[in-house]
């Protein structure tokens, strides 16, 4: 019994482990994809190490995300950060920002961005807390 226990416990490591280094390159990737798509000159973001000015900052955005949601003023369909991030990305004309409506440089799309850049840039801007972390 006590061997079959141990076994488990060596499976749940080996599997968190793998996991855990799965996520890390997933939002590694991600932020490879930040970079390349220069969102930082215009956002804020600790993970990135950019200072941009012109648009909302990154820092947080998971949370921000769900509270920009239930905004009276919004108008788009997401139901979760996820989808938030993924709406603004494809079609920031939904929703401006407080602050940042009268802004002279607006959010392009980035419908251009293939699917698994796509998905592995809105993973680092929900996970980028734990990419700041691990650093």
């Amino acid at each position: 019994m006590l061997n079959r226990l141990a076994n488990l416990l060596l499976i749940y490591c080996f599997l968190s482990t793998l996991i855990f280094a799965q996520e890390k390159e997933k939002a590694e990737q991600g932020l490879q994809v930040y970079k390349a798509s220069y969102c930082g000159l215009c956002h804020q973001d600790t993970a990135a190490g950019t200072k941009g000015i012109f648009g909302p900052p990154h820092d947080g955005i998971a949370v921000i995300a769900e509270a920009r949601i239930l905004d009276p003023y919004y108008r788009g369909k997401a139901k979760t950060a996820e989808d938030y991030i993924r709406e603004s990305i494809l079609e920031p004309e939904i929703y401006q920002v407080p602050g940042f409506e009268l802004s002279p440089h607006r959010m392009p799309n980035y419908k251009h961005l293939a699917e698994n850049e796509l998905d592995a840039l809105i993973f680092f801007l929900l996970h980028q807390q734990e990419v700041i972390n691990d650093q």
